[in-house]
């Protein structure tokens, strides 16, 4: 199975449309607002093909798209989501090494997402993805050049302190939704 990444544009809005409602359980996403997000600079979204079978998608944010402004130095992962039938095939990593690609293309040196609700399969990804959470807020960071998001060449790499490491296995084994 050969693994393709490819930018999304406005024709594959009906596309994006039908992973977005797989991804939220929404049935009818605001294709309007889908619209200004494909159209809005410093925003990516990217399909992810296994073979020539649609798997799943990303969106990435930098610099004043972020949700939260944390400097053009981070890119955010806004949505990463894979397709059930095609988990844990590599698809998702494929997505984290894309994302630190186009991060170090726009000079960031980090990833970061945003979780108000995560499951225990979305934090044993990120995790083994080299992300960690921030001790003050349910948000994940990893350095671009982590070497967990390979095949991206190694640019250095932070550990957590221990601190945020008690802090997130308390909340990871107390089960808290943290917003």
């Amino acid at each position: 199975m050969g693994i393709t990444i490819r930018p999304c544009t406005l024709a594959d809005i009906d596309q994006l449309q039908g992973l977005q409602v797989e991804m939220t359980g929404e049935k009818t996403p605001a294709g309007q607002a889908l619209r200004a997000a494909l159209a809005t600079p410093n925003t990516e979204f990217a399909f992810v093909f296994a073979g020539s079978r649609l798997a799943g998608f990303t969106r990435l944010n930098l610099g004043d798209a972020q949700s939260e402004q944390l400097g053009p130095d981070h890119l955010e992962v806004a949505s990463l989501y894979i397709r059930p039938a095609f988990r844990r095939q590599g698809l998702g990593r494929a997505l984290l090494a894309h994302a630190a690609k186009a991060a170090t293309a726009q000079g960031a040196t980090r990833l970061w997402c945003g979780l108000s609700n995560p499951g225990a399969a979305t934090l044993a990804f990120l995790t083994a993805g080299g992300f960690w959470p921030d001790a003050t807020k349910w948000r994940f960071e990893c350095a671009v050049g982590h070497p967990r998001l390979a095949p991206h060449p190694r640019v250095g790499t932070s550990s957590p302190s221990e601190a945020a490491r008690r802090a997130f296995a308390l909340r990871a084994t107390a089960g808290f939704v943290l917003n």
